[in-house]
């Protein structure tokens, strides 16, 4: 509903209204990961999930578009200093 009010009303919504707007959807987003911001924990699970099938069975290293997602997601880790260890040379 929101991206629709947005869509057909962009040329009557001053600048400021845009603020509040994009700061309002960036409120109802309650799990992050890194700077993605999901509405529910669920959410982040799906997308990190297909991530995961869409990738299969590799190495994701430095070079690799899904790095810094997986540090990121890694950094969300109660224990996530322990599970980096000296650092993260890849994900397999």
């Amino acid at each position: 509903m929101l991206k629709y009010f947005i869509s057909v009303n962009a040329n009557k919504i001053s600048q400021n209204n845009v603020k509040h707007i994009v700061y309002y959807r960036i409120q109802m987003m309650k799990y992050f990961i890194g700077k993605l911001g999901f509405k529910t924990k669920k959410d982040a699970k799906d997308y990190t999930t297909r991530i995961i099938n869409s990738l299969g069975c590799c190495e994701i290293n430095e070079n690799n578009e899904y790095f810094t997602f997986f540090i990121d997601l890694i950094n969300n880790h109660p224990d996530s200093e322990n599970k980096k260890g000296n650092g993260i040379y890849c994900f397999l």
